[in-house]
């Protein structure tokens, strides 16, 4: 296998898990929503404390992927610092579906997770002008 195909593996196994950490915090976030309007302080905490995880392990997988990212920038004679949809860009057939996959994919988890976060965060304030 040639080192481009190589990376793209690693880069494919990488979205993979992203994709799924991404699933795992909008599970998390959404516990934290039922947990703010049950007013459960030990839910609460619960949640907080899964999200944290969650964001470390996301932390390290994105520190991963970027490392292999730039690595294929090279490979693909791309300049530093391109996006994956500049990757994406650079790669055709099964690659370029899998990769165009990951991505919307994971724009889709990452948008519900931001609304459930803004929901959240509202359900915060609320309570604390409540209190």
């Amino acid at each position: 296998m040639s080192n481009k195909g190589e990376l793209l593996n690693n880069l494919f196994n990488l979205l993979e898990c992203e994709d799924g950490l991404l699933g795992d915090l909008v599970v998390a976030a959404r516990d934290q929503t039922v947990a703010l309007k049950d007013n459960s302080l030990e839910a609460i905490r619960a949640s907080v404390e899964r999200l944290n995880v969650l964001g470390v392990e996301m932390n390290g997988l994105e520190k991963e992927r970027l490392a292999v990212q730039e690595a294929l920038e090279k490979e693909l004679s791309l300049a530093p610092g391109s996006t994956l949809s500049d990757v994406i860009a650079c790669t055709c057939g099964s690659e370029r579906e899998k990769l165009t996959f990951f991505l919307d994919s994971m724009r889709g988890k990452v948008r519900l997770l931001r609304e459930t976060n803004h929901i959240n965060a509202a359900m915060n304030r609320q309570a604390m002008a409540f209190n």
